[in-house]
């Protein structure tokens, strides 16, 4: 029998569940539903996204800890998914022991491989997407091209992942394989970014402790986006 595994973006909870959530994760279902019914074995996951600041920030306003904050919103996603009466085999949360066991074991072989060095991070940043930005990128007023809010200027010591060594590896692989990447204008963005040049990206932080801890360096935690990407696999993990 052929397998098919179809996944959601995991939510993040700093705040409710909303239509655009149940509207993603009802496709989801719906594609699970057909593929079952064409006779695949199908593994349909969904989750919550539980770490960083943001999460740390909300949680603070409530005057509880960021764990039972936590646990008290991603029991909002699961019963939304249950009374939607929708299909989803796993329900991963990145709080969950062997999803940080698995992100820690993923970023030490990193390591091991010489993918991972230490070095020092400057630029502005948004704490509601907690995404860092070059000066020319902001918008008048110092603030976030994105959400609009004001950013703040961080200088702090991080892990960095050496991106900017898989560019030209990742530029044959899509130029060779033009279905790899789909649809065709979100292969042709990579193409873009791609022959601009890729940096090296900062993985871990140290202005916040609400993440998963950095192996061996517990000062730091790692970055978000590099947590919450490894729930597809964590979760067999």
């Amino acid at each position: 029998m052929k397998k098919f595994y179809v996944t959601t973006p995991i939510y993040y909870i700093n705040s409710e569940p909303h239509i655009g959530s149940a509207y993603t994760t009802i496709i989801a279902d719906v594609i699970a539903r057909y593929r079952r019914l064409s006779g695949y074995e199908v593994f349909f996951l969904t989750g919550t996204d539980e770490h960083g600041q943001k999460v740390l920030n909300e949680a603070l306003t409530r005057n509880i800890n960021a764990q039972e904050y936590c646990n008290i919103m991603a029991a909002k996603f699961i019963k939304l998914w249950k009374d939607l009466e929708l299909t989803n085999d796993g329900f991963v949360r990145t709080t969950d022991e062997n999803h940080m066991r698995a992100v820690q074991e993923f970023v030490s072989r990193l390591k091991e491989n010489g993918d991972i060095y230490k070095g020092r991070y400057e630029g502005w940043y948004c704490i509601p997407d907690e995404t860092f930005w070059n000066e020319e990128d902001l918008k008048e007023g110092k603030t976030c091209p994105e959400c609009g809010r004001e950013v703040k200027w961080v200088s702090e010591e991080n892990y960095f992942f050496r991106l900017s060594k898989y560019n030209d590896p990742l530029l044959k692989l899509y130029k060779e394989n033009p279905e790899f990447v789909q649809p065709d204008f979100r292969r042709n963005e990579m193409l873009k970014i791609l022959e601009s040049g890729l940096k090296d990206l900062s993985i871990t932080r140290t202005s916040f402790n609400w993440g998963v801890p950095m192996p061996d360096d517990p000062e730091h935690v790692i970055y978000v986006w590099v947590d919450a990407l490894i729930n597809y696999l964590s979760f067999f993990a």
